[in-house]
C-alpha cells in the first residue's frame, strides 16, 4: 500500500500516503478471524501523486539506451547505422483521463538526443551529366551524428495492477504505449571525411529516414518499462515489510485487490476490494479532499464488516475464572456465592469456570453530511459461563455508549447505560436443581469496569508504519450517501 495502486510509483511521499491508507485499512481489520468482505476506495492528492511521477521519471536522471538492432536505410545513399544511443529528457508532466484501468500521462517539453556514433559509406553514386553516365564511388566515415527530436508533448500510457495479502504484496506496472507525436529533427555535429559538403547531403538523408523510421519507440518503451520495474520492486519489499512490523496481525486476509478509478485536480481514486472479487466499485464524486489522503468506506458495510469480524475474533477467545480474581474468589466462597450466585453451590468449591464471549449485535449511529464528533455504539454482547464443559448459564449485556472521536488523540468513550440478563441451560438447571437467582448488577459493574480499562480511551492520532514513518487520523467525514471518510495526514 495493496487491483493497481501505489505500487503505483514510488517516492516518499506516495509511499507514505499508500502506507497511512493501508494502516488505517490494516487497523479496521485487526479483529478480522475470518474472510469478511469489505470494499471503498483509496484517495490520494494528486499533488502527491504528481511529486511521485516526477521524482520516478522526471527526476532528471533521462531514460537512456540503445538501439542495437542494425538499421539499414536504401535512398539514394545507402545507410547502415548499429548501436544507436538515445537519451530522453523533459520538463515535467500532465496528467490525461485514464483509460480502460491505465494511468495516462504526457512528458512536457521532451528532447530525444540520438547518436549515431559512427556511420560508414562505400558506394557508388551514378548521375546523368549532358547525356554521359557519370559512375563515382563515394568512400566516406561520419563519426558522432547527434540528432535532436523535440515534440510539444510524448504521451504515455500506464497500466498498474497489484494485491496485498496479510503478509506479502504483489505489485506489477508496466508502461502499455509511447506516442511520440511528429518528432522535429535537427542534425548536429556531423562531420565528414574525404568529401567536402558531402555532411549536407548526409543530413539531408538522414533526416528523411529518421522521421519516417519510429526505430527508437520499442527501445524507449522498454526502457521506461525497466526502470519503472525496478521502482515497484523496491517499493513492493519496503510496504512488504510495513505489513509485516504492524503491530496487529490480520488474520484470514485474502488478496485485497486495488482499482484505479479516476484522477482528478484533487486526488487520484483507488477502489479496494477486500475478499469480495465481484465487487462493483464505483468513483468517488463532489467530494472536497482536505488532507494527504483518505479511506472511505459505505458506512453500513463498515458496521457489519466489524460486527462480523468481532464476532469471529471472540468466538475464538476463552477466560477462566482462576485468572479473575473477583471471580476466582467468588467460587471458593459459599458465603458469597449464597447471596449473589446460588447456582455455584452446586459445584465444588473452587471449581473453574470458563467464560467465552459473543458478540450478537452492533451499530453506530452518527450525524450525516458533517465531521464526526460524537460516534454512538449500541451493542449486545454476552459470555457463556461453562462450568465441566458444559454450558451453565448465558449472561447477555445490551449497552449504549457514546465516543468523542473529535479529537483523534484522545478518543474518550463514556457508557451511557448498560443493562445485563441471565439466560440459564434448561439442562443444567435440571441436572443440577440449580437456583436462576443471579446478581446482574455484578455483572453489569465488572462489564463496565472491563470496558472502560480497556476499550474506553485510545490514541489514534498517530499510527505508526514503520520505524521512521507514522500516519495521523486526522478527522472522520460522515456524507449524506452513508459513506465515512478517513482523512489522514503524514508525518516523517
Amino acid at each position: 500500500m495493496l487491483k493497481n495502486m501505489e505500487r503505483l510509483f514510488s517516492s516518499d511521499e506516495i509511499k507514505k500516503t499508500c502506507r497511512g491508507l493501508s494502516t488505517i485499512f490494516v487497523f479496521l481489520m485487526c479483529a478480522n478471524a475470518s474472510a469478511q468482505k469489505l470494499s471503498g476506495n483509496f484517495l490520494i492528492s494528486t499533488a502527491k501523486l504528481k511529486q511521485t511521477l516526477e521524482d520516478l521519471i522526471v527526476q532528471k536522471k533521462p531514460i537512456a539506451g540503445v538501439y542495437e538492432t542494425p538499421l539499414t536505410f536504401s535512398s539514394l545513399i545507402p545507410i547502415s547505422v548499429s548501436n544507436v544511443q538515445y537519451n530522453l529528457d523533459w520538463k515535467n508532466v500532465s496528467f490525461n483521463p485514464i483509460e480502460n484501468n491505465n494511468i495516462q500521462f504526457a512528458l512536457v517539453e521532451p528532447q530525444l538526443d540520438i547518436l549515431v556514433p559512427k556511420l560508414e559509406i562505400d558506394t557508388y553514386l551514378v548521375k546523368e551529366v549532358n547525356g554521359v553516365i557519370l559512375k563515382v564511388r563515394v568512400q566516406s566515415t561520419c563519426e558522432n551524428i547527434r540528432l535532436v527530436t523535440t515534440t510539444d508533448v510524448i504521451s504515455v500510457l500506464a497500466g498498474i495492477s497489484g494485491s496485498a495479502k496479510s503478509d506479502h504484496v504483489n505489485m506489477s506496472a508496466n508502461i502499455t504505449d509511447v506516442n511520440l507525436g511528429k518528432p522535429k529533427l535537427s542534425v548536429q555535429n556531423l562531420k565528414c571525411s574525404n568529401i567536402a559538403g558531402f555532411e549536407d547531403l548526409v543530413a539531408d538523408e538522414i533526416l528523411q529516414q529518421f522521421t519516417q523510421l519510429d526505430f527508437y519507440k520499442p527501445v524507449l518503451l522498454s526502457k521506461m518499462n525497466e526502470l519503472l520495474a525496478g521502482q515497484v520492486e523496491k517499493y513492493a519489499a519496503k510496504a512488504e515489510k510495513a505489513i509485516k512490523d504492524q503491530v496487529m496481525t490480520v488474520d484470514g486476509l485474502s488478496a485485497p485487490l486495488f482499482s484505479l478509478l479516476q484522477i482528478n485536480d484533487q486526488y487520484i481514486d483507488i477502489g479496494f476490494s477486500l475478499n469480495n472479487p465481484n465487487a462493483t466499485l464505483s468513483n468517488i464524486t463532489g467530494y472536497k479532499l482536505n488532507s494527504d489522503g483518505a479511506m472511505v468506506v459505505n458506512k453500513s458495510e463498515l458496521q457489519d464488516y466489524i460486527k462480523q469480524s468481532l464476532s469471529a475474533k471472540l468466538a475464538k477467545l476463552s477466560y477462566s475464572s482462576k485468572t479473575i480474581t473477583e471471580l476466582d474468589k467468588l467460587t471458593r466462597s459459599r458465603f458469597k456465592q449464597f447471596f449473589v450466585w446460588p447456582a455455584l453451590m452446586k459445584l465444588p468449591k473452587g471449581q473453574e469456570l470458563i467464560l467465552r464471549p459473543m458478540l450478537e449485535s452492533l451499530s453506530f449511529t452518527l450525524k450525516p453530511d458533517s465531521y464526526v464528533i460524537n460516534l454512538n455504539l449500541t451493542a449486545t454482547a454476552g459470555i457463556w459461563v461453562m462450568a465441566r464443559n458444559e454450558q451453565m448459564v448465558y449472561l447477555r449485556s445490551n449497552l449504549t455508549a457514546s465516543s468523542n472521536v473529535a479529537n483523534a488523540a484522545q478518543v474518550k468513550t463514556t457508557i451511557q447505560s448498560l443493562a445485563s440478563s441471565a439466560v440459564w441451560d434448561q439442562n443444567f438447571l435440571k441436572r443440577y436443581g440449580a437456583s436462576k437467582r443471579i446478581s446482574t448488577s455484578i455483572v453489569d459493574s465488572t462489564a463496565e469496569k472491563f470496558f472502560n480499562d480497556n476499550w474506553a480511551t485510545a490514541n489514534l492520532s498517530v499510527l505508526k508504519l514503520t520505524d521512521t514513518v507514522s500516519t495521523g487520523l486526522k478527522k472522520i467525514f460522515y456524507s449524506k450517501d452513508n459513506k465515512l471518510y478517513f482523512e489522514l495526514n503524514l508525518n516523517n
